[in-house]
């Protein structure tokens, strides 16, 4: 399985993550058609399902992943539009629910989504409340605190992801202008931000979006109704193929292109084995390595299409 065909089922699911410390080990959490949520792990070689997560979600149900070290989190919302969560406990085997403390009984709006991320102050948790507002929980320890207002206001029923760079936490989110935009502040204390714009305004509306960062900045996958689109740091959009289904359909020769992927700030060249060390290399050291790189996989892209014209 290639990345975008795996970027693509973490897009597509009730909940992706990649956890980078595992190995680029994938998580994807799938509703299943009698409303229960169950989780698939990509091994590298095939997914493998776990115990079900839960069977008290209500239709649809938006989720997110909170992983650490040595956490692996879900939240979900239940058919009474309650935040809910689990922690998958490897010796057991099972998925055990997880105490929100005194917003145990925390209502999200029905057209919430959620999105969460680990901090060295604790677990942050964003949705939009039964008011419409939009709120983070966090989860120090076992205690939660109030849930707080975030400047950000993401419209509803679209997108939002959490994620931590430089020490700060970021809060990635569709505006009201289509464009990928984020905040970011210290974990423990200061003000959020100002918003900073990620890409400019799309023409599609975005499903669903997911960030990374390489030495050159941040770039975003977005799946649009029938598509799977890259936007880098230039700002240019970029048409990576057709999804059908939950297959990724590679436009033109990017079956053989996938030579310079960049994927969650790592990269692979299917074709040559070129891996990310040395794309990253490349990128400090000066553009010559990169384009020469670019030269050969071209030249490998056209080898093959000769082969098949003959």
């Amino acid at each position: 399985m290639n990345n975008f065909q795996l970027l693509t089922r973490c897009l597509l699911a009730a909940a992706g993550a990649i956890d980078k410390g595992k190995g680029y080990l994938a998580y994807v959490a799938y509703e299943e058609k009698d409303h229960k949520l169950v989780e698939k792990v990509w091994s590298g070689h095939k997914f493998n399902q776990s115990p079900l997560i839960a069977s008290d979600l209500k239709k649809g149900t938006p989720a997110s992943y909170g992983l650490e070290a040595d956490k692996h989190l879900v939240f979900y919302v239940n058919e009474s539009n309650i935040l809910k969560c689990k922690e998958f406990d490897a010796e057991e085997d099972d998925w055990n629910p997880v105490s929100l403390g005194e917003e145990e009984n925390l209502s999200v709006h029905p057209e919430s989504r959620l999105s969460s991320c680990f901090t060295s102050d604790g677990l942050w948790v964003f949705f939009h409340d039964s008011t419409g507002d939009f709120r983070c929980l966090v989860k120090r320890n076992e205690l939660c605190g109030k849930p707080e207002q975030v400047p950000a206001q993401p419209p509803m029923n679209t997108p939002h992801s959490a994620s931590v760079y430089d020490e700060k936490l970021h809060l990635f989110y569709m505006s009201e202008d289509n464009a990928l935009h984020y905040q970011s502040k210290e974990h423990d204390n200061g003000a959020w931000e100002d918003p900073v714009m990620v890409t400019a305004k799309l023409n599609d509306v975005v499903l669903n979006f997911m960030v990374a960062r390489d030495d050159r900045g941040f770039e975003a996958y977005f799946l649009t109704g029938s598509t799977l689109l890259l936007v880098g740091p230039s700002k240019k959009i970029v048409m990576l193929g057709d999804i059908e289904g939950n297959k990724f359909i590679p436009a033109d020769d990017a079956e053989d292109v996938i030579t310079l992927v960049i994927f969650a700030s790592w990269a692979v060249v299917e074709g040559g084995k070129v891996v990310a060390e040395k794309v990253k290399k490349a990128a400090r050291n000066g553009k010559e390595l990169a384009e020469e790189l670019i030269t050969k996989g071209k030249g490998i892209i056209q080898e093959r299409k000769g082969s098949r014209e003959m």
